[in-house]
């Protein structure tokens, strides 16, 4: 047996607590939909940032606020004993810069080999990196089982042995980038 309701009939504290929600519902859409829009730049100029925005926003709405500093492309010297440790989302951000691919790429589902590498290798150094244990990883870099991780932290480890492959030159420049060392 199956009941059924209909907005119309219940009290009418119910239905405009239904309007409420539904409204916060509908706005929270509107943003989610407005924020898959907009192009993810995590290293872009100020001026192709205020670019990309003029496109979706219009005039009368846009506010663009320019950085202070400017980024520099080349992290300063670290000085060992007042480094602290790489966050993991710092360790994706550079991970997906190093090999060109998007911060929320990493972060997808999705099991392209060109996405699935630097998945791996952000764990892998997430790992080597951090304090972190594997389930934190796992939800940190790409809400991933800890057995995920597991997988991926061996993985790299592997590759980083054998000389064939490029991976240890990889996770050795991703490290630097970070001010870290991987030995």
């Amino acid at each position: 047996m199956r009941l059924s309701y209909r907005l119309a009939d219940a009290p009418p504290y119910l239905q405009t607590l239904h309007a409420e929600q539904m409204e916060r519902v509908r706005r929270a859409n509107a943003m989610a939909a407005e924020m898959r829009r907009l192009p993810l730049m995590l290293s872009a100029t100020p001026e192709a940032i205020a670019a990309a925005l003029e496109a979706r926003v219009p005039k009368r709405r846009l506010v663009v606020l320019a950085p202070v500093v400017a980024p520099s492309p080349e992290p300063p010297p670290a000085d060992p004993e007042t480094v602290s440790k790489p966050t993991v989302r710092q360790i994706v951000v550079e991970t997906a810069r190093h090999f060109n691919v998007g911060y929320e790429e990493i972060r997808s589902h999705r099991r392209k080999l060109a996405i699935v590498i630097p998945r791996q290798i952000a764990m892998y150094l997430a790992h080597a990196l951090t304090s972190a244990s594997y389930p934190q990883i796992g939800r940190w870099v790409a809400e991933r089982d800890h057995s995920t991780t597991m997988h991926a932290v061996s993985k790299i480890a592997e590759w980083r042995r054998d000389a064939a492959r490029t991976t240890d030159a990889d996770c050795r420049a991703i490290a630097a980038r970070l001010g870290a060392s991987l030995d």
